[in-house]
């Protein structure tokens, strides 16, 4: 019986399922039609995530110096004042005996500011009604706000000298003022947010020393 071989059906290449174009879309698609992998998610993830600690730390700063800038412009200003109700008081005399609304005793009165000198002779601000010098909370907020008018916002009564009232007061205030001793007073710039670490201001109605920290 002879042989009959089985006719050979051909392919265009374009519809043949084996052919050499199909076999090299099925290996190799697009870059633009791939996903991303699970590793260079995480990767972006990462460098996202630093890119974002980096601007955080750089505005953290930016408000610090902000804080600072502010504090040293206050805190300038108030020795400035300082210097200016000395050079006024010796101006006018010196210390001389309190008269009217300020009490009785030692100083000098300069009923504009609320305020009197030193009743010991050295001409500096203290607004100390009772005894004429610094002796309580009371006389440290007129003295302050003798001297510099406005006073940006602060507390009216005595806060508790600790890290975490400061750090509560910083959400209402921008100042906190402490009577330190007799004769002194202190500035808080507790809007920083650093509780009793903030910029101080240091005052001495006896000696008109002015002291601060940043």
């Amino acid at each position: 019986m002879p042989f009959k071989s089985k006719p050979i059906r051909l392919y265009p290449e374009a519809h043949c399922p084996y052919s050499r174009g199909t076999r090299q879309t099925l290996r190799s698609a697009p870059l633009s039609q791939r996903g991303f992998t699970l590793t260079e998610l995480t990767v972006v993830i990462i460098l996202l995530a630093l890119l974002a600690l980096a601007v955080a730390s750089r505005l953290i700063a930016i408000s610090d110096d902000t804080h600072q800038a502010q504090a040293r412009g206050l805190f300038g200003a108030f020795s400035s004042a300082v210097g200016q109700f000395h050079g006024l008081c010796m101006a006018r005399g010196g210390d001389i005996q309190g008269q009217g609304d300020l009490g009785v005793g030692g100083g000098l009165d300069f009923p504009d500011l609320g305020l009197r000198s030193s009743t010991l002779g050295s001409c500096y601000p203290e607004a100390g009604l009772g005894d004429g010098r610094i002796s309580d909370f009371d006389d440290c907020l007129q003295t302050l706000e003798g001297l510099l008018s406005p006073l940006p916002e602060h507390n009216t009564s005595a806060v508790n000298h600790s890290d975490a009232d400061y750090q509560a007061a910083s959400d209402a205030m921008t100042l906190v003022i402490h009577y330190a001793d007799v004769h002194r007073c202190e500035l808080y710039y507790v809007a920083s947010g650093q509780g009793v670490a903030s910029p101080r201001l240091s005052y001495n109605g006896l000696t008109g020393d002015v002291t601060t920290r940043f």
